[in-house]
């Protein structure tokens, strides 16, 4: 059975992403483990991939289909003690400028079915609801 140690991230291409058969692959980004990428493509150059699990790297790429290297660490653990990260789908652009960025975090020492509480959420105002982020 493959894990994780045999995923590489993978580009691909299309005119048309609802149909299977348009895809043109471009093969593998970087050769290094990783299943998980996001893309934040802005109107102008650099563009970003967050990539990667365990430790989330930023890159940037100046026309999306080559990156420069596998780029520097971002984010290594979570602020409450997970130590498994990867990147979750792109960030969101938000009307006041700035960027929602979501992540996928585990922690390889703890069962999944341990886990009932879900974390709240800690914006950096210091308030704990969505509902704040405007």
């Amino acid at each position: 059975m493959a894990g994780l140690a045999d995923a590489v991230l993978c580009l691909a291409v299309s005119s048309n992403p609802t149909s299977p058969t348009s895809w043109t692959h471009r093969g593998v980004v970087f050769n290094q483990s990783s299943k998980s990428g996001a893309l934040l493509i802005r109107p102008k150059p650099p563009h970003y991939l967050y990539w990667g699990a365990g430790t989330i790297h930023i890159t940037t790429s100046d026309n999306l289909t080559r990156w420069e290297s596998p780029g520097k660490p971002f984010i290594t653990s979570t602020t409450w003690g997970n130590r498994g990260v990867e990147s979750g789908p792109p960030p969101l652009p938000l009307s006041d400028g700035n960027l929602l960025f979501f992540h996928n975090s585990w922690d390889p020492t703890v069962s999944p079915a341990t886990v009932c509480c879900p974390m709240p959420f800690h914006h950096a105002s210091g308030t704990s609801e969505l509902s704040d982020i405007s």
